[in-house]
This record gives C-alpha cells, sequence and structure tokens, in this order.
C-alpha cells in the first residue's frame, strides 16, 4: 500500500472512531445516527493571510445514514454527508459534490471555501471509491492474505476485527536480522523463545490469534494451520536485531 494510502486510511479510521461515538450518543429512541463511510476528496491549498506561504488541508467527505421512526412505528431512512478540512468540521449536505458550509466559514475562509467547492464539483467518482475508508480497508486485506500466501476470500470476514491493532505492515515485512548463519539445519530449525529473550524484542505489531470471529479464531480464519502453525497465540512484526542468536525462524 502507498505511503498516501496509508495515511489517508489512518485519518479515516481516526474520523470513524470519533463520529461513531458521536452519532451514538446523539441516537434517541426514535432516531438513530448510523456511519457509513468516509472519503478523501482531495488537497485544499491556499495562501496565508500573514506571509503569502501556501498552506493545504485534507478534505473528507463523511457518509451517513440517518433513521428515523414516527409515532405510527413507520421507519424512515436518509443519508447525508459532513466535511471535514482535516478533523475540523465545515458543513453537511444531501448530495456530495454541493456542500452546505457553514456561512462563519465561507466568511471567514472564502479562499479555502471556494477550493473547496471546485474540489467536490471535479473529483472523479473512482476516485472518491478508490479513497474511501471501506476501499482501503479492504485493499489492506488483500495484502495480508498475499503475505500469507493464503486467498483473500479466507479472510473477508476479517473486517470486523479492529484494523487498528495494526495486525501487518505489510511494507516493513522484511525481518532483518543481525549475525551470519550458524548451517542450514538451523535456518530451518522452529524455536520458542524464553522469557528472557523476548523482553529484547521490539514487537512493532500485534494480535491475538484466539480472538473470535464469527465463531472461529482469527488463526483459524487466516488459515494458520494450513501452512503448519497449530499453536501460535500471537500474530506479531518483531525485529530481534538486539538477540545474540542467529539467525531462527521464530513463534510467539
Amino acid at each position: 500500500m502507498k505511503e498516501l494510502s496509508k495515511t489517508i486510511l489512518d485519518i479515516e479510521r481516526d474520523i470513524r472512531d470519533t463520529l461513531e461515538n458521536d452519532y451514538k450518543s446523539q441516537s434517541t429512541e426514535n432516531k438513530r445516527i448510523n456511519f457509513k463511510d468516509v472519503m478523501y476528496v482531495g488537497e485544499v491549498t491556499w495562501n496565508d493571510k500573514i506571509n503569502g506561504k501556501p498552506l493545504s488541508s485534507k478534505l473528507f467527505a463523511v457518509r451517513k445514514e440517518i433513521e428515523t421512526q414516527n409515532k405510527y412505528d413507520v421507519e424512515k431512512k436518509r443519508e447525508m454527508y459532513e466535511y471535514y478540512l482535516d478533523d475540523k468540521y465545515i458543513g453537511a449536505g444531501i448530495d456530495i459534490r454541493m456542500p452546505q458550509l457553514e456561512e462563519r466559514f465561507k466568511i471567514s475562509e472564502p479562499e479555502k471555501a471556494d477550493q473547496i467547492e471546485r474540489l467536490l464539483e471535479n473529483v472523479q467518482d473512482k476516485d472518491l471509491i478508490q479513497n474511501s475508508l471501506e476501499h482501503l480497508e479492504r485493499q489492506e486485506l488483500e495484502n495480508i492474505a498475499e503475505a500469507l500466501g493464503i486467498e483473500s476470500k479466507d479472510i473477508k470476514d476479517i473486517s470486523e476485527i479492529d484494523l487498528k491493532q495494526k495486525l501487518l505492515n505489510l511494507d516493513e515485512r522484511d525481518l532483518k536480522e543481525e549475525g551470519e548463519k550458524e548451517d542450514n539445519l538451523q535456518d530451518e530449525e522452529e524455536v520458542k523463545l524464553d522469557e528472557d529473550e523476548t523482553k529484547h524484542l521490539n514487537v512493532r505489531e500485534e494480535t491475538d490469534l484466539n480472538q473470535y470471529i464469527k465463531g472461529e479464531t482469527l488463526g483459524k480464519k487466516l488459515g494458520l494451520e494450513k501452512i503448519g502453525i497449530t499453536d501460535g497465540v500471537k500474530l506479531a512484526r518483531v525485529s530481534t536485531s538486539s538477540l545474540d542468536s542467529k539467525d531462527r525462524n521464530i513463534k510467539i
């Protein structure tokens, strides 16, 4: 995944986490607000009012669904969009390309407001889709499947996991270990790390393989048994450069 896409994905997840909590607190017995997706629209640039230097912020459009129920128990659903410049709310709208920006914002930041309206008017649908949270998380899961040597369909249900656990960093998946190899046999040897050794590990990312996803553990969903891992506890990305031992295949 490209660096920009990773940055956008992280921001979109932060927006989702914040808004899901906000929407939950705003919901009532007869009105529910549901987060649906967030899309990166593009970069908004302008010149600083004091020194004239160019500045920029990222524009995001959040799609949400509002469910209402009247006194006759008739339900009605409608979608609308909210707009955020980085993490600052600036307006809403029913049509993604026709924002109703806050009047205060339009008066105080006319250059930004013009840029935002032009961006939304000209952005391509395919770019909105490709830069959406839903698409980027699906792409991340496909990368994980490829790294594990399994089909992406085998882990499609893992979208229910909180991906902010940092399951894998695929762009840095090659483990770099220092020291010379003792011999070819030791290369293939699988060892357990004792408690003292694990203290020296720099564990960058890990997730519990025993957590349940739709009735099955994450380890089973990932198909780890297919590649010979039957008693793993956690899936982790580690750096073993601080260990005195030579190259080893490590299981935690």
